[in-house]
């Protein structure tokens, strides 16, 4: 099982969050959901690394903490995140 990766704030802001950077106490913030990300700390929400000035988290684990749809594409060997469906209550 393969586990794909991709930096935090192109992610987010693809998907219309917005990201800020505490650099006091190295959290990722996307505020519209209070999902925060502490990276190279014991009590990570989402696991992730760091490389080259860019933080990468797990796509499916980013999206689903952003209360996204995931899917994985074996054909072309892609991710797909969509909004959920919302129902139509009349």
């Amino acid at each position: 099982c393969w586990t794909n990766y991709g930096p935090v704030r192109a992610i987010a802001e693809a998907l219309g969050e917005e990201v800020k950077w505490n650099q006091e106490d190295k959290i990722i913030e996307i505020n519209s959901k209070s999902v925060k990300i502490k990276l190279n700390g014991e009590d990570m929400v989402i696991k992730g690394t760091f490389s080259a000035d860019r933080n990468f988290v797990a796509i499916r684990a980013l999206a689903e903490a952003l209360n996204y749809n995931v899917q994985w594409n074996n054909i072309d060997k892609s991710v797909i995140i969509s909004k959920p469906k919302t129902a139509n209550i009349s």
